[in-house]
């Protein structure tokens, strides 16, 4: 039995020993012509939401796709109502895959995964989040341009959709830009280790990908998507569209309406410790001296600071700030430190 939550060792082992990184010796994938695209629909008794997304996927501008719908765990009779208007204009582009008990979210995606045939591209479409009309079609024009062939997957930018659930109306609060996603033309691995950058909805995958990282961990009922993404990120690089072309959606409640991100932060909060525990508890059992280096590293960030107003500006002091559950890379301070040191000097 493993002693951390998320990861199959092994398999990050074997994907490096098999690819043996050069510098710029990147991996190439095959490119396609009009792939099919596997979307991940994950439900359980939201039906309201589930109509949105359904219809979000009808409306895109790209129609070679199939959707995998897994009902992990909730009523058919209603699933089925739900989905009964719809069928003649899928024109036979689902499967509905039913548990008879809820797995999580990562199972439910791997049992959509195996019953997933002829497609080139995987995506997870929650059934509370949406689409632009041309998400698909930008992202698989990018993944199919030669010149990215590099590219394991791509994001685009997106938004955050504040809403509320009154009656069988959704009520939007509010929107706001997704913060995370640094404007870089690709996904820069330093920037992924604190925390994730981008939700499922923003990532379109080549299906290749699950052939060199595996699928989805189901071991942690949330985060599942941060260990994935950091796994392709081990293997090969993932690209970036800088237009908002996907919509996350968050509802604060506790009820089976609300977004896991707040109706089960104290779950998020639990397994982003175990999981970085997990990854350091690897590192120390491989090389118990990194724990001497540890200590040195940390102990200096935790109390090393730049008092650039003060007359001894030079004094160290760098402050290393946590925010819940998001940890400031200290890249980021000792640069706006810098900065302020540079204006100083200019007065």
């Amino acid at each position: 039995m493993r002693d951390y939550p998320f990861s199959e060792v092994e398999s990050y082992d074997s994907s490096i020993n098999k690819n043996k990184y050069n510098l710029f010796n990147l991996r190439k994938f095959n490119v396609h012509k009009n792939g099919k695209c596997g979307i991940i629909i994950r439900t359980k008794d939201r039906p309201i939401l589930l109509a949105r997304a359904i219809n979000g996927v009808l409306n895109q501008s790209y129609s070679n796709w199939h959707i995998y719908l897994v009902n992990d765990g909730g009523n058919k009779e209603i699933l089925e109502k739900v989905l009964k208007p719809y069928i003649p204009l899928l024109n036979n582009s689902i499967t509905i895959i039913h548990h008879e008990k809820s797995l999580g979210m990562e199972t439910a995606s791997n049992s959509a995964l195996k019953a997933m045939k002829d497609c080139n591209y995987v995506v997870v479409h929650d059934d509370d989040d949406s689409w632009h009309p041309d998400f698909l079609k930008e992202a698989v024009s990018f993944l199919e341009n030669p010149e990215n062939s590099i590219f394991g997957g791509v994001v685009t930018d997106c938004e955050v959709v504040y809403e509320e659930i009154k009656g069988d109306t959704i009520v939007e609060m509010r929107r706001e830009r997704w913060g995370f996603l640094p404007d870089t033309p690709l996904i820069d691995l330093l920037n992924i280790i604190p925390n994730n950058l981008f939700p499922p909805i923003c990532f379109l995958i080549r299906k290749e990908v699950f052939d060199l990282v595996g699928e989805f961990n189901s071991e942690s009922p949330v985060l599942g998507d941060w260990d994935f993404n950091l796994r392709v990120l081990m293997s090969c690089d993932i690209g970036r569209i800088p237009k908002v072309l996907a919509y996350y959606h968050h509802r604060v409640t506790k009820d089976a309406y609300g977004n896991s991100v707040h109706a089960q932060g104290d779950l998020h909060l639990k397994y982003n410790i175990l999981y970085r525990n997990s990854w350091v508890r690897l590192l120390l059992q491989q090389n118990p001296g990194y724990l001497g280096l540890l200590h040195m590293l940390l102990l200096r960030l935790n109390h090393i600071h730049w008092d650039v107003n003060s007359p001894q500006w030079a004094t160290p002091v760098i402050q290393f700030s946590v925010r819940g559950n998001k940890i400031i890379e200290p890249l980021r301070i000792i640069y706006r430190i810098i900065k302020k040191v540079k204006e100083k000097f200019k007065r």
